[in-house]
């Protein structure tokens, strides 16, 4: 289907075309939409988009006005019975993109991801560029993108008060904290296997991406997310975050933060001061 979509395309709604999200690594079942990029210079109008997305049966046809980054444009729209995800990009500033990300200077989010591990349905000289400045994930960046989430791991209050929470009954809050903190587990794992972040959906196939991990990571994560005691959640979070900085190379933030994550587990907080 989206070779298809890609094929009645006109070269002047865009030169390039790829696909990304779970359809291109293969992990897609029936509740999975299509996620298709156009590269275009210049990005065709609204008005140009909705006219050929409209020749081909798309209906409705709904701008996505609400997510627009890295100045791209995205309109979702069904095709045939399955709902599509498309955004248009202008190449330099993909480029642009790119560049911060592996300057350590932008969030990976799924751009880097979604280029790194594409499916071309209409490849062309960006495309080929940006893959190919893609094709190394650098040693630099991954010191640095395990440095930044290190950071919050440091503060023995901050761990402290996750438990504070459960004993007030914050479930939101907490909840909240907890999904950081999973976050961040795997941003350091994919920093540390060299790989480029997915969306983290798919914790299973998440899991057989990495080698270089903590053991049953999926499951772990899982009980820390959607276990029913909260006790055991935080608990079973601060156990994951410890097993994963034993993973890092020796740093001073990776001793600090992986003798507070000890001392939270065995019950004895360390004061801020010491």
């Amino acid at each position: 289907m989206a070779t298809e979509i890609a094929a009645s395309c006109p070269p002047e709604i865009a030169q390039e075309i790829f696909l990304a999200g779970s359809v291109s690594r293969g992990w897609a079942d029936e509740f999975s939409d299509l996620e298709l990029n156009f590269i275009a210079d210049p990005i065709p109008t609204e008005e140009e988009r909705n006219a050929w997305l409209g020749s081909i049966g798309a209906d409705p046809i709904i701008p996505d006005s609400d997510w627009e980054p890295h100045g791209s444009q995205w309109v979702i729209f069904c095709y045939d019975g399955v709902w599509v995800e498309a955004g248009w990009h202008e190449p330099s500033q993909l480029l642009e993109a790119i560049e911060q990300i592996l300057a350590g200077k932008g969030d990976p989010d799924r751009l880097a991801g979604a280029l790194a591990y594409c499916i071309p349905l209409r490849p062309g000289p960006s495309l080929k560029q940006l893959r190919r400045r893609l094709s190394v994930y650098p040693k630099e960046l991954r010191a640095a993108s395990i440095q930044r989430e290190l950071r919050g791991w440091r503060f023995p209050h901050y761990l402290a008060g996750r438990r504070a929470m459960v004993e007030r009954n914050d479930s939101l809050q907490l909840a909240v904290l907890l999904l950081q903190d999973c976050k961040s587990v795997l941003r350091v794992l994919f920093a540390l296997n060299h790989r480029w972040e997915p969306n983290f959906k798919w914790l299973s196939h998440i899991e057989d991406q990495l080698a270089i991990k903590p053991a049953n990571l999926a499951e772990r994560l899982e009980s820390v997310l959607v276990g029913e005691e909260p006790h055991a959640r935080v608990t079973a979070m601060l156990a994951l975050v410890r097993d994963t900085l034993a993973l890092v190379e020796p740093s001073e933030e990776r001793e600090r933060a992986l003798a507070i994550f000890s001392e939270q587990i065995n019950g004895e907080p360390e004061s801020p001061g010491r």
